[in-house]
């Protein structure tokens, strides 16, 4: 799920500056409609399949089916964007900076110690996260990238940290599902 990350990241700093066209999101639309009629029936000719008038209706709709995650989190960013690009743009940078460290911890740290069912609309293939991470690369392209100061070896050692911190939250994670398995039995 690394690569949701990075996508949501390029498309915050990309988009941070681009106009949201009603076009585009409808020309996404149209293409992933007609994909997925196309899909949905060769796979009703291929495996001979009985399907009710309904399912019909719901085969062109797939937005609203969530059949496909992704497009669905990235059509509603496109309706998000405008948004969060007002609020990038107004603030200030040590603002911006409070609001992704903010995110960070509460979203990356917290919900990872934390691992419940109570957390699943903060999934990574969620939304919300999506969003999230545009606004950090919208962060990056207003402010630049705050580690520019560091020498080579300071960022050397901060990634050290982040891959330890990573070890230390899958550790938590596995302990926390081993938890849950023991209250289940």
């Amino acid at each position: 799920m690394k690569c949701n990350t990075i996508f949501g990241l390029i498309a915050g700093y990309v988009g941070l500056n681009s106009r949201n066209k009603l076009s585009s999101i409808l020309y996404l639309i149209i293409t992933t409609n007609i994909y997925s009629i196309i899909i949905e029936f060769m796979t009703i000719k291929k495996n001979k399949l009985q399907y009710k008038n309904y399912q019909y209706i719901f085969i062109l709709f797939p937005l609203c089916r969530n059949v496909f995650w992704f497009y669905t989190c990235y059509v509603g960013l496109c309706y998000i964007k405008p948004y969060l690009n007002f609020i990038i743009k107004n603030i200030s940078k040590g603002e911006s900076s409070r609001i992704c460290l903010l995110n960070f911890i509460l979203f990356s740290v917290i919900i990872t110690i934390f691992n419940s069912s109570a957390f699943d609309a903060f999934h990574s293939n969620s939304i919300f996260i999506l969003s999230i991470n545009y606004y950090y690369g919208a962060h990056i392209k207003k402010n630049g990238i705050f580690l520019e100061k560091f020498s080579k070896l300071t960022l050397i050692l901060i990634s050290l940290f982040c891959h330890l911190l990573t070890l230390l939250f899958i550790y938590l994670n596995d302990l926390n599902n081993e938890k849950k398995k023991i209250n289940i039995i």
